[in-house]
């Protein structure tokens, strides 16, 4: 099998960006920090996972742990930063909602901070490991891989499962990186689309999981009907996802 898609450049590039992002998250837990570390994180895990199907001798999946439990502990830590932020823009600054979400920050902050010497050290571990790899793949079978991966976002889709549709979305969005761009013409799908649906899908799935939409406060009653409005919105873009997905030629 030719391998024309070096993957040795992509772990490089977010290995490094995650590192770089790590310092601040774990000194201070800036929003934008966090946010782009969990970027870089999921990225890397788009591609981890593939390698794990071609490359299963290599355990590369297993090694890629610690990233994914920093991954889920400024995932706490980012979903508080959007709840402050929508009281912000409620104008509903010095709410006791907001006194309790600062001591939820201020508890995950610490959990993050007192090990802040274990994840720095872990994390430069995996990158002086994943450095030494240079796997390789190539086009068709990546062809192939996005096509698995949008049908099951469509079948999420049809589920109403919309955070799973967007985590495959999301891969395929990360992986196209892996082309040049006359390439990513080749494999036929819109990306633009697909770009545009998965923000829609975010939006949903911040409130989905929004403390301040699940409280029932009646002051936070247009929070429900903006996330039953987006629901049903995506249950119908459902229907065509696949035929609206592959641009016609």
């Amino acid at each position: 099998m030719s391998s024309d898609l070096k993957t040795a450049a992509y772990l490089k590039t977010h290995f490094e960006e995650l590192v770089k992002h790590l310092i601040v998250v774990v000194d201070s837990q800036e929003e934008n920090a966090v946010h782009q570390l969990r970027i870089h994180i999921k990225k890397l895990y788009a591609l981890i996972k593939l390698l794990d199907q071609t490359e299963p001798e290599s355990n590369i999946k297993k090694m890629f742990r610690p990233a994914r439990s920093l991954f889920k502990l400024a995932g706490e830590i980012r979903e508080i930063h959007l709840d402050l932020k929508k009281l912000k823009d409620l104008e509903k600054e010095h709410s006791d909602q907001k006194t309790a979400l600062l001591e939820q920050l201020q508890k995950k902050s610490d959990q993050l901070s007192k090990k802040r010497t274990k994840w720095k050290d872990k994390i430069n571990t995996l990158l002086t490991l994943f450095k030494k790899y240079d796997y390789r793949l190539n086009t068709a079978l990546l062809h192939d891989h996005f096509r698995k991966l949008l049908v099951m976002a469509s079948n999420f889709m049809h589920q109403g499962s919309f955070h799973e549709a967007r985590k495959q979305i999301k891969s395929v969005l990360y992986l196209k990186d892996l082309l040049p761009e006359e390439k990513q013409d080749f494999m036929g799908i819109d990306f633009a689309f697909l770009e545009k649906l998965q923000e829609i899908m975010g939006y949903w799935n911040d409130l989905l999981n929004s403390s301040l939409r699940k409280d029932g406060k009646k002051e936070n009653q247009f929070l429900q009907e903006s996330f039953e409005k987006l629901n049903r919105e995506l249950k119908a873009s459902s229907r065509e996802f696949l035929d609206t997905v592959y641009q016609k030629k």
